[in-house]
C-alpha cells in the first residue's frame, strides 16, 4: 500500500511514518523541512500543502493520505495560520478528490477539546478548542 504523509517529518508525522513502515506500507513525506534522521527508503518531497501543483505530483500512485499537517500558533500570525490549516487543507482535499484518492485521514492533537471538564477524553468530549490552532 501506498501511503502519502503530509507533515511526515513532525513530531506526529514521524511516528506515524515508523509505524506504516513497520506494517510494510512504502511512504512517502511532504513536508516543508527535511530532516536527517529521515528512515531508509522514504521518499521525500519537499514543499507547503499550500502548493497545488506539488499535492497533484505527490499524489501519483499513492493509495492513502495522512494528513499531519498543522501550523501551530507559536507563529502569531492567525493569517498563516489560517492559510495552512484551512486553505491547504482544502487544497489537499481537493487534490485528492481530483486524483481519486478514497482515503484520507486527517490527524489532529487534543488541542481540539481546549481544557476539558474532565479526562480522559473520549470520542462524546464536545471540541472547545481555546484558540485557533
Amino acid at each position: 500500500m501506498n501511503t502519502l504523509v503530509l507533515g511526515g517529518n513532525g513530531y506526529f508525522g514521524s511516528v506515524l511514518v515508523r509505524e506504516l513502515l513497520l506494517r510494510d506500507f512504502d511512504v512517502r513525506i511532504l513536508d516543508i523541512i527535511d530532516v536527517p534522521h529521515r528512515p531508509t527508503g522514504v521518499e521525500f518531497l519537499q514543499g507547503s500543502i499550500l502548493d497545488s501543483d506539488l499535492i497533484r505530483d505527490a499524489l501519483e500512485g499513492i493509495d492513502i493520505v495522512f494528513n499531519t499537517v498543522a501550523q501551530v500558533p507559536i507563529s502569531k500570525s492567525r493569517t498563516h495560520l489560517t492559510e495552512v490549516n484551512v486553505l491547504g487543507t482544502q487544497r489537499v482535499l481537493s487534490e485528492c478528490r481530483k486524483a481519486g484518492i478514497s482515503k484520507l485521514v486527517h490527524l489532529s492533537s487534543s488541542a481540539i477539546f481546549g481544557r476539558p471538564m474532565s479526562n480522559p477524553v473520549s470520542t462524546q468530549t464536545a471540541p472547545a478548542p481555546s484558540e485557533h490552532y
